[in-house]
């Protein structure tokens, strides 16, 4: 498979997560769904009202604030190139890429109905992105130019990740002028989404209240239950069966696995992704300790397994060293199938167990809201 081939695929795979029943959100304030819809209950209501102030606005500060950093970095590392400017801006992206990761787990509201995906991390194309560095006037390239202007596989976390990790050039190791400020320019269009995207958390706009206040209200509590806890369940979905499957020959062809199938770009942070979303999961639906949020309506021996099968995930992954990828193809495949299984059981707690308890119903929407073009 070809570099640009590659790259195609990366974050594919990203989109699908995000596949749930999450279609009526982005009209929640205006009356979307029913105005008299109390069905999930004052617990059900309580407990978003907790996650609204808690692990859910905290997820997205850290993502405003990691995204902020980021952009610093970018700007440091071209005023000043050098092994530790450098050094500090992929610390500073994966910083970044992790901290979405942590949203995962409650990407809904303000994220959906701004559909940040296509501006933060849509899929990209690898010609595309050169192909913009070397034809948008300097002039014109600014955050908000790419924000509006530039298509959606040109921009984002990805292109970031491609201009600070893949190999380059002997002959022209150091950045050019012109990949310098597009590094700078799409830093900063990452960025303002985020703080966007934290903003409607926080003080909503003329039209939508603040997100926080949206989870704490009752009329919304069934709806909001199920678009949260879909979300999880597609999110696990994705990584179990449309990623660690195929690699493992699971699905397909056995006799050539897709190891391309695992969303990891040059960064190799893919069992880092898989690890803080787990753990995202967990601290979403009851906290670190097993005692938050969904915890008082799912008991105390569902909310332990919710606990118990988060942390082996992130043993799992944890036993993989490198690139996640490479693991599959060659490294441990061995470690790559525990991790598997591990989300695999996982995903069976959440679609049936949480699910029930909590009066869930697995839907199905391709409103994903990504945005990407």
């Amino acid at each position: 498979m070809t570099l640009h081939d590659r790259f195609l695929g990366l974050n594919r795979c990203r989109v699908a997560q995000f596949i749930t029943a999450v279609l009526c959100l982005g009209l929640i304030v205006s009356g979307c769904g029913s105005a008299d819809d109390d069905s999930g209950g004052s617990g059900t209501s309580e407990a978003l009202a907790s996650i609204g102030d808690g692990v859910g606005i905290e997820s997205y500060r850290r993502l405003a604030q990691t995204t902020a950093a980021m952009e610093e970095a970018a700007q440091e590392l071209c005023e000043a190139p050098s092994d530790g400017t450098t050094t500090q801006a992929k610390a500073a992206y994966t910083d970044a890429r992790l901290a979405l990761a942590g949203t995962d787990a409650i990407w809904i509201g303000p994220a959906v109905d701004e559909r940040s995906r296509g501006t933060i991390d849509p899929p990209i194309v690898v010609d595309d992105v050169y192909d913009a560095i070397e034809t948008i006037p300097a002039g014109d390239l600014t955050p908000k130019y790419v924000s509006g202007n530039v298509g959606a596989t040109k921009r984002g976390l990805g292109a970031i990740e491609l201009l600070l990790f893949s190999s380059r050039d002997p002959e022209t190791p150091a950045f050019t002028d012109a990949e310098c400020r597009y590094l700078e320019a799409v830093s900063g269009s990452v960025a303002i989404e985020a703080q966007t995207v934290l903003d409607g958390w926080e003080t909503g706009d003329d039209i939508r209240a603040p997100f926080t206040e949206v989870l704490a209200d009752p009329q919304h509590a069934a709806m909001l239950t199920t678009d949260l806890v879909n979300s999880e369940i597609f999110l696990v979905r994705n990584i179990a069966d449309m990623q660690l499957a195929p690699s493992l020959g699971f699905v397909g062809d056995p006799n050539n696995p897709s190891v391309d199938s695992i969303e990891e770009g040059f960064a190799g942070l893919g069992t880092q992704e898989v690890m803080t979303q787990a753990q995202a999961i967990r601290d979403v639906l009851v906290g670190p300790k097993g005692d938050e949020y969904f915890a008082p309506l799912l008991g105390d021996d569902l909310s332990a397994d919710v606990v118990s099968d988060t942390a082996k995930v992130v043993i799992a992954a944890e036993q993989i060293s490198g690139s996640l990828q490479n693991a599959a193809s060659r490294d441990d495949v061995e470690g790559v199938t525990a991790l598997y299984e591990a989300i695999v059981a996982l995903e069976a707690t959440l679609s049936t167990q949480v699910a029930d308890q909590l009066g869930v119903t697995i839907g199905f929407s391709d409103a994903d809201g990504d945005g990407a073009s």
